[in-house]
């Protein structure tokens, strides 16, 4: 329901002409039930309903209250207090301690009467019912479950923070408790009834405020509604009508001193005004009426303002008006300063001077502070401005056990007078270095300042443990297929060609077959002429005739036809094939501070001759080594970002230049972010290498089949795999930290 505000101006100036009249109050018990009676007399006047804290409210407008007895007690019943208090034609009824219980306004004739039971039953309640949920324990229900929850919906207020509403229907008086546990906010609500589809976890992270997650859960007619927080957060509770609401702020959003946090609650909290030439101070009362904060009003606020506004949240017409009339706010708690803003600036000025006065002359003190882990240096270039230069000092040292004679150890001391934000104009800070202590000479709140901000930095840092994996894999294949041809003969005086290396003699007189095993290491089946021998490895028998084609190692076939002295004819088949698999993994572990670069490499260092500028030869060395360089940063949200060199260098065992190997690299440098404890992979290299190559006769090898005695083939397939992972892992803090 929308609160609409009509007010008419004369209500603040005078005194309404036949207002009515509350003569007197009773209370009387029946049964589980108390009903206290306001008695007018005349007809009486609806009141407006609402609770605070523990006690219920009942204001009487348009009504005066004349007796002499402000404060009425009773002996019997729930109540035993109720206040009265008249002002301006308005009537406020305090019944102390009457929102613990289940009431009922009821108007009989010339009275009006508040029932109070402890049972639960349907109050029935003025348009104006608003009223906040005390944060004390309620009694609980009867479980006749007269409350039903109907919806629970999250919704995102003007600023920035996090409203649940739970909207319900039957009595208005929820028995409800709350507690507080670390970010997570659990309310109870007791003897209710719902459906099970209200029974779910709701993710609001996406909706930018407060509220991350909402889970309800429900047994035995209980509810439980637990809002997890981030953040700095507080919260309020409020009852709007037959709607319980649930407000998380962020602190951080509503610290500044101009701003009001307002409840969003379906227009509830919306004014509409229609004056002319109202008087500013009178409007403004208006709007503390309606808001519930305390507006403290300065003496040299005048004048009037005409204004129409309709349904504008009551905040907004608050800044309207201000900015109409040229003024201004501070907030200070619940409590709103509204002033001319050159006076507000004029009275913050006046409070800067009074302090800088008061500390012109406020005795020093000195306090004495020995940090356990900053070092004291840091610290005291913190405190000081960048700019200021550090004057020199020197302090003796007295040593029982020093020798005779020797001169004193001195520990060395800085500090300056210079002003800055931290000191003030006449402190001044020391650093013994030896001691890692800082001596600080400056007022009593200045060092209270001091030591706060000492008590926060100068705390352990975390450290991290990084592991890298480096993981190499290797495989290859290699297929050689060759053939060799041998034609040899003598006609006439011509010798047509050689043969077999050191295995065949061929002159004039005929050709002779011999061993070849010792020419190069290997044997040959023994060739006869008119007979054909095979087996055995070639050993020295590599060329023949036609071609020179054939393979460097493996196995072979040979096989030699010599017809008669003057003939020759042989066939060596080569082949070879070959498989390797590896797999080499280097893992370095490193452990550093946080913000702290580390730095971790095992291998070895090469050495090179290299030529100075003044001519002469010089031995340097250059690394070959697997190494990990690393600098992390821990962040708020379990993460660590992580600046990242990994090399791993090895000598090259196939390539050197005047006997000194070149350097095969591997190597990575990059930043990356890790959740904590997690693995990543941060880079990695795939070399797949296929290579065929044949080597033939031209044409004699592109016939088919009988082209393989004229051809040899070689395939080569290799593949290399290179990863490279990290692991970065926060170690906590031990449990023996200094107290």
């Amino acid at each position: 329901m929308k609160k609409i505000i009509v007010i008419i101006i004369n209500i603040f100036f005078c005194k309404i002409a036949g207002a009515a009249s509350l003569s007197s109050v009773n209370s009387k018990v029946i049964g589980q039930m108390q009903d206290i009676s306001f008695n007018f007399i005349s007809t009486a006047v609806t009141p407006k309903v609402f609770i605070a804290g523990n006690d219920l409210i009942l204001d009487f407008y348009e009504t005066d209250y004349t007796s002499a007895s402000k404060s009425l007690e009773f002996l019997q019943g729930y109540i035993h207090r109720v206040t009265l208090v008249s002002v301006n034609g308005r009537t406020r009824v305090v019944i102390r301690g009457g929102g613990h219980y289940k009431y009922r306004l009821e108007l009989k004739g010339n009275s009006a009467i508040v029932h109070l039971s402890d049972q639960v039953g349907q109050s029935i309640m003025t348009k104006y019912q608003v009223g906040m949920i005390d944060s004390g324990n309620k009694p609980g229900s009867n479980n006749d479950y007269s409350i039903n929850i109907k919806e629970i919906k999250f919704s995102r207020d003007d600023n920035g923070g996090g409203v649940v509403e739970v909207s319900y229907t039957g009595d208005t008086k929820l028995d409800l408790t709350k507690e507080r546990i670390g970010q997570s906010l659990v309310i109870n609500l007791n003897a209710v009834n719902y459906n099970d589809s209200l029974i779910k976890r709701m993710d609001v992270t996406d909706f930018d405020s407060p509220i991350k997650y909402i889970n309800i859960k429900g047994a035995n007619g209980k509810l439980k509604i637990d809002v997890t927080n981030r953040n700095s957060w507080d919260y309020a509770l409020y009852q709007l009508e037959n709607k319980l609401v649930v407000n998380i702020r962020n602190l951080d959003k509503s610290t500044s001193v101009s701003s009001i946090p307002t409840l969003k609650s379906g227009g509830s909290d919306r004014v509409s005004f229609n004056f002319q030439n109202i008087d500013v101070r009178a409007l403004l009362q208006l709007l503390a009426d309606f808001s519930g904060y305390n507006i403290l009003v300065s003496d040299s606020v005048t004048g009037t303002i005409s204004i129409k506004l309709n349904n504008v949240p009551w905040d907004q017409a608050l800044q309207t008006i201000l900015s109409a009339k040229g003024l201004d706010m501070r907030r200070d708690g619940n409590i709103i300063r509204i002033a001319p803003a050159a006076e507000l600036a004029t009275l913050s000025k006046q409070q800067q001077d009074s302090q800088k006065s008061f500390e012109a002359v406020e005795p020093l003190d000195t306090l004495t502070i020995r940090l356990k882990y900053a070092q004291a240096a840091t610290v005291q270039s913190m405190i000081l401005r960048p700019a200021t230069a550090g004057g020199g000092a020197t302090a003796s040292v007295n040593n029982p056990n020093q020798a005779p004679g020797s001169a004193a150890p001195t520990a060395s001391l800085s500090g300056s007078s210079q002003p800055n934000q931290i000191l003030s104009s006449r402190g001044s800070i020391l650093t013994d270095t030896r001691t890692n202590t800082l001596i600080v000479n400056d007022t009593p709140s200045r060092l209270k300042d001091v030591k706060d901000l000492i008590d926060k930095i100068d705390i352990p840092v975390k450290q991290v443990l990084i592991e890298a994996r480096i993981v190499e894999a290797t495989s290859s294949f290699e297929r050689v297929l060759g053939t060799r041809l041998l034609l040899a003969g003598v006609v006439g005086n011509t010798t047509i060609s050689n043969t077999l290396e050191n295995g065949v003699t061929i002159n004039q007189q005929g050709i002779n077959v011999i061993s070849a095993g010792s020419a190069n290491g290997g044997t040959t089946g023994g060739a006869t002429t008119g007979a054909t021998t095979a087996g055995g490895t070639t050993g020295g028998a590599t060329s023949f005739v036609n071609q020179n084609i054939g393979t460097s190692s493996g196995a072979s076939l040979a096989a030699v036809f010599a017809p008669n002295s003057n003939t020759l004819i042989g066939l060596e088949v080569d082949a070879l094939e070959q498989q390797n698999q590896g797999r080499t993994i280097s893992s370095p572990k490193v452990m550093t501070a946080n913000y702290q670069p580390a730095n971790i490499q095992q291998g070895v260092q090469i050495p090179y001759q290299q030529a100075s500028s003044a001519g002469n030869t010089n031995v340097a060395f250059v690394n070959a080594t697997l190494s990990l360089q690393v600098t992390p940063q821990i962040t708020d949200d379990g993460y660590i970002l992580l600046n990242i060199n990994i090399q791993k260098n090895t000598p090259s065992p196939t390539l050197q230049v005047q006997g000194t190997p070149a350097i095969n690299t591997n190597s990575v440098t990059t930043q990356v972010r890790v959740k904590d404890g997690s693995t990543i992979l941060v880079g990695g290299i795939y070399i797949d290498d296929q290579q065929k190559i044949i080597e033939q006769v031209p044409y004699l090898g592109d016939i088919p089949y009988l082209g393989w005695l004229f051809k040899a083939q070689q395939t080569t397939n290799s593949k290399r795999e290179l990863l490279i992972f990290i692991t970065p892992r926060v170690i906590a803090n031990s449990l023996e930290n200094d107290s």
